[in-house]
Order: structure tokens, then sequence, then C-alpha cells
């Protein structure tokens, strides 16, 4: 069976960042709803975009600050704008 280009680039993990999936969940429908009342939202979607949203930041951040004193930061933070601006 032939699968067509973007189906074998979702089966690869490759979608666009921004590609909307519509995809079927078990989830309990009270936390929904409190989420969408701790959201001010109106939509369910809206509720979990945005809990995916703050959860990804939320791991970045953390994988970020573990790399405290691992790597080195430039001292001059203007100069490594100036130099970004020039290249």
């Amino acid at each position: 069976m032939e699968q067509d280009h973007e189906s074998v680039m979702a089966h690869h993990g490759m979608l666009p960042y921004n590609a909307a999936m519509r995809t079927t969940l078990d989830l309990d429908e009270a936390k929904i709803r409190e989420l969408m009342r701790l959201l001010d939202v109106r939509s369910k979607t809206e509720a979990i975009e945005l809990a995916v949203d703050e959860c990804l930041r939320s791991r970045r951040r953390s994988r970020l600050r573990s790399l405290a004193g691992r790597i080195q930061l430039a001292e001059d933070w203007r100069e490594l704008r100036d130099t970004e601006k020039d290249a």
C-alpha cells in the first residue's frame, strides 16, 4: 500500500512545527474543565494547546538550567549582539 508524502513524514515525526493534527484522547473531563477555567478559555482545544505550550516551555527552561556551569557564555552580551549583527 502506497502512502502519501505527508503520511510518511508524520510517521517519522517530521510534520512542520505548526501543523495541526486531529486526534482523539481519553481525558478526565473534570480536569479539562478546571484547565479551561484556570486558563480562562472557552474551547478544549485552546486549553490543551496552552497547556502543551506551557509544558514545553517549562521543560526547555529546566534543560537550560541543567546546563548551568557546563557551558561558558560570552562575558559581554553587547559584544556578542554586535558580532551577530555584523554576520
